[in-house]
């Protein structure tokens, strides 16, 4: 259990380690790329080498047990809980965790969410599913978003790597949308992330930059673009974020 940077949660938990690609938002996976820097695992996040890449970490089960405060917990940041390698009876194992700790909000994002809809154990309402959303053709993994059964369920754009025009937001409780992040970063236009925070209604909405702005000019110009700012140094990279509450 870590605590974390990333602006919508506090700590990650990670029982599970490495993935596979299966979109255009996996390109410049950050995950991957700490993987393979530090170790952890050896070859790209591929589908030929997931075998080798998908890890069970069954040590770390109950790592939010030590947790003394409630607190909102990202589970699997170096993974996807419903990738197919990942066994029945080890993804209960966790979902058994999370029931038993109502005190916490366990943060879930998929980009399989036909098998999170086909997972049919049980739901506490602490449990929030979410599906990641990087461009037109992924747009359906709302769609079966509403077919699962937690009680909260949220969306990551991020990669946002194209306007996405109209979305359908309809029983979506929470949406986040960013930018890439790494040195080979795909340009988000600010534009694509007005789009849809101007359909996100009474949605809390959570949108940053994860480029580090090396210059005052950029911060002048991202201030120009941004209306509902406000600017965090955690570490690198430097966050904007402003949290829309409409």
């Amino acid at each position: 259990m870590n605590n974390s940077i990333i602006s919508w949660t506090k700590h990650t938990w990670n029982p599970v380690h490495g993935c596979s690609h299966v979109s255009d938002g996996c390109k410049h996976c950050y995950a991957e790329k700490i993987s393979i820097k530090y170790g952890f695992t050896k070859k790209p996040w591929t589908k030929q080498n997931e075998i080798n890449n998908v890890l069970l970490k069954p040590h770390k089960l109950r790592e939010p047990y030590k947790l003394k405060e409630p607190s909102f917990i990202f589970v699997n940041s170096m993974s996807d809980l419903f990738h197919e390698l990942i066994p029945n009876d080890y993804r209960k194992q966790i979902f058994d965790i999370m029931n038993d700790l109502p005190q916490h909000t366990f943060q879930i994002l998929t980009k399989r969410p036909k098998a999170a809809t086909k997972w049919n154990y049980k739901w506490s309402d602490n449990i929030w599913m979410g599906v990641s959303v990087e461009n037109k053709k992924s747009l359906y993994r709302i769609d079966e978003l509403r077919k699962c059964n937690a009680k909260t369920k949220w969306i990551s754009f991020e990669p946002l790597l194209e306007s996405l025009g109209k979305i359908n937001l309809t029983n979506i409780n929470w949406v986040i949308v960013g930018d890439e992040s790494g040195q080979r970063f795909r340009k988000m236009d600010h534009a694509w992330a007005r789009e849809i925070r101007d359909q996100a209604n009474n949605i809390i909405l959570h949108s940053f930059s994860n480029k580090v702005l090396h210059s005052l000019q950029n911060v002048v110009h991202a201030l120009k673009k941004l209306t509902v700012l406000k600017l965090y140094g955690i570490k690198c990279p430097i966050k904007l974020i402003f949290p829309l509450f409409r």
